[in-house]
Order: structure tokens, then C-alpha cells, then sequence
């Protein structure tokens, strides 16, 4: 019985088993070596942290039940690029002003975007404050005070 092939026209089983188990053991042996270059790995020099200190309008003191997510993102624009990059979560202890910590890789920044820290508060379940303060993606900056202030649910 004769196989078609498109690259090595008719061949017959036997000549066609002959040829194709050593081309395929070939591509075991040759292709991972060359697929695993293609796996990126990150770099810990890219890796940059923005620290920061959440600032009330009026002197609070949120309980420990509270949650506060902090997040970088990028508000440039409605494309599908846009959006969350990191989100932080922790629940506050003691006085404020209450400090965080985002790790980010600086790779993922682009200087023609615009980039946000943005604070929301969660107490007892309930979103009570937010705020969002915008960072240069360019300059290194000291600590990143974010003011939030508390969500108005008369309206």
C-alpha cells in the first residue's frame, strides 16, 4: 500500500514508517532546546515597588474588619491593554495614615500611558471610601500619599 505525501510524493508504509520515526525523533531531540529560549522568565532588575500611605480628609480610624485594596492601573484608555496591573489587599491596623507597598514589573509600563494607584475601603462589607492619586511612569517617586475620601450614598 502506497501514502501520499505531499513533500516526498508515493511511499510506500515500510519507507514511509522508515522516514518519519527518525524525523520525529529529530524534532524531540532539537525542538525543546529551541521552544525553551522562547519562555520568558522575569527579570528582577525590572521588578520596582511603589510605596505610599493612605490619607483621610477628616482623622479616621477604620476598623480591623476593614478592607483596603490597593491597585496600579492603566486608565489610558477603553482597549483591551488598558486596565488592572496589580492589586494589594490587606486590612488595616492601627492609626492611619495606613502604608502599602505595590510590586510591579517596570517592563509593563509605558510612558505614553497614564497610570494610576487607586485606593478602595471596604467596612464591614460596605465600599465606604475610595481615591486614586496618578504616578509618572518615568520618575521614581518617594512615598505616594493617595487621599480618599468617603462615598456619598445620599444621591
Amino acid at each position: 500500500m502506497q501514502k501520499q505525501s505531499a513533500i516526498y510524493g508515493y511511499l510506500s508504509t515500510t519507507e514511509y514508517m522508515k522516514f518519519r520515526h527518525p524525523f520525529i525523533f529529530l524534532l524531540m531531540i532539537v525542538l525543546p532546546p529551541i521552544l525553551s529560549g522562547c519562555v520568558t522568565t522575569p527579570d528582577n532588575s525590572a521588578m520596582k515597588t511603589i510605596t505610599g500611605e493612605i490619607v483621610f480628609d477628616e482623622y479616621t480610624s477604620l476598623p480591623e474588619s476593614s478592607q483596603v485594596t490597593v491597585s496600579l492601573e492603566d486608565i489610558s484608555g477603553l482597549d483591551a491593554a488598558s486596565g488592572v496591573m496589580v492589586v494589594k489587599e490587606f486590612n488595616p491596623a492601627g492609626p492611619p495614615p495606613y502604608r502599602f507597598s505595590l510590586e510591579y514589573n517596570w517592563n509593563w509600563m509605558n510612558p505614553s500611558r497614564e497610570y494610576v494607584v487607586r485606593v478602595r475601603i471596604d467596612v464591614d462589607g460596605k465600599f465606604t471610601y475610595t481615591g486614586n492619586e496618578s504616578i509618572d511612569a518615568e520618575k521614581k517617586q518617594g512615598v505616594l500619599p493617595v487621599r480618599v475620601e468617603r462615598v456619598d450614598y445620599s444621591e
